[in-house]
């Protein structure tokens, strides 16, 4: 069974609320890229992409503070005009000004150089005249997560579509990559998403994709993307499935891995974060979910929205009544934005055996214990 994951009572937490964020707030709305808990500074760390349309089409990279996770500041960086305003909460990226696609954090846990204290995957790098390496991601690196420079040798080749996420492996002693294959480069037919590894030394020079994680399931039988990260040894992906051909849903699914190679649903057919209720914020999108651990919590920083995926699915309704889309994107996202939602469980409650009640007993396989002591992480109820 999956942990007691709760989401809060207070959702959304984070929206687009500011006048240079208008934009986002009429359209598509903030989506979390990456969350952190800054032991030092005591506060949780959160960079966002405004997800405008129209003029400002690809809009920027956010950042905001907050001592609970659930009150955000959004400070006044000043490093970049926005909207025609430099007042605003936006990272710059040296060179060329707005920090724009993605800017999803490296877990990497090794002392580096205080001017790499930050490392990013997902910055789409961009030729000297603005135009784009189309379909590839570029990592940067920055002293403070603000201001951010572009790795040497801008296109890294090898990386692929999707939300990415790049952890370090002290075992391999290498970076492992995960991501959605290109389905950019794919023919129409061929659009399938699913999950592929790359290694690396360097963040330069990577092995060949490696199909990992391809679900074939009915009810969800694509993987938009998975944010991986490990615990204790183990491979844990939050994994956002998704059915994009009729009724456009996704929501977050676990699951586990010991090598990172081979995959398998802690608890298939239940989702670790589900949709909402009928006129929640997240009742049609649940995705780009971001794990912070802090103490002995577990905070997730998720995205949910009320418009399906699939442009062309069917609208879903408020209080019974349907709702038309107007044409073009805008009036396809109005007033149904992306949001920032929390959810929380017990640290090391991600999924457990449960007995029956109100005595019971459960058989595992065989367990080859090395050493003395084997350990038991369990909540006993003696009464």
């Amino acid at each position: 069974m999956l942990g007691p994951v709760r989401e809060h009572p207070q959702n959304p937490v984070l929206e687009a609320d500011q006048p240079w964020e208008e934009n986002a707030a009429s359209t598509r709305g903030i989506q979390p890229t990456t969350a952190v808990y800054d032991e030092k500074d005591g506060l949780f760390k959160i960079w966002y992409t405004l997800l405008q349309s129209g003029t400002q089409e690809g809009g920027g990279i956010a950042y905001a503070t907050s001592r609970d996770g659930i009150q955000w500041t959004k400070p006044n960086l000043g490093l970049i005009e926005f909207a025609g305003r430099q007042h605003n909460n936006l990272c710059r990226l040296e060179s060329f000004g707005s920090l724009v696609r993605g800017l999803h954090l490296i877990r990497d846990p090794r002392a580096d150089a205080p001017d790499r204290r930050f490392k990013a995957i997902g910055v789409w790098p961009q030729h000297e005249d603005g135009t784009w390496y189309g379909g590839w991601l570029g990592i940067a690196y920055s002293t403070d997560g603000l201001t951010w420079h572009q790795a040497e040798r801008g296109l890294r080749e090898g990386a692929g579509g999707g939300r990415p996420a790049c952890i370090w492996d002290d075992r391999l002693q290498r970076y492992v990559l995960f991501h959605r294959q290109l389905t950019e480069r794919a023919l129409p037919s061929e659009k399938k998403r699913y999950i592929v590894r790359q290694e690396s030394t360097d963040l330069r020079n990577w092995t060949p994709r490696q199909t990992v994680l391809n679900p074939m399931n009915a009810t969800w039988p694509e993987l938009e993307s998975m944010n991986v990260f490990l615990h204790h040894g183990v491979y844990l992906g939050l994994a956002y499935m998704l059915e994009n051909d009729k009724r456009g849903e996704m929501e977050v699914h676990l699951f586990s891995s010991r090598d990172g190679h081979d995959w398998e649903p802690v608890a298939p057919d239940k989702a670790l974060i589900s949709r909402g209720i009928r006129g929640d914020f997240d009742d049609q999108l649940v995705y780009c979910c971001h794990p912070v651990i802090k103490e002995d919590q577990v905070y997730l920083f998720y995205a949910g929205a009320r418009y399906p995926h699939t442009p062309g699915s069917e609208p879903i309704g408020d209080g019974g009544n349907s709702v038309s889309f107007l044409p073009g994107r805008r009036g396809r996202y109005s007033s149904r934005p992306n949001r920032v939602g929390l959810a929380t469980l017990p640290a090391d409650r991600f999924a457990g055996l449960h007995a029956d009640e109100p005595w019971g007993a459960f058989l595992t396989r065989p367990l080859l214990v090395e050493g003395d002591e084997l350990y038991i992480n369990g909540d006993i109820d003696r009464e």
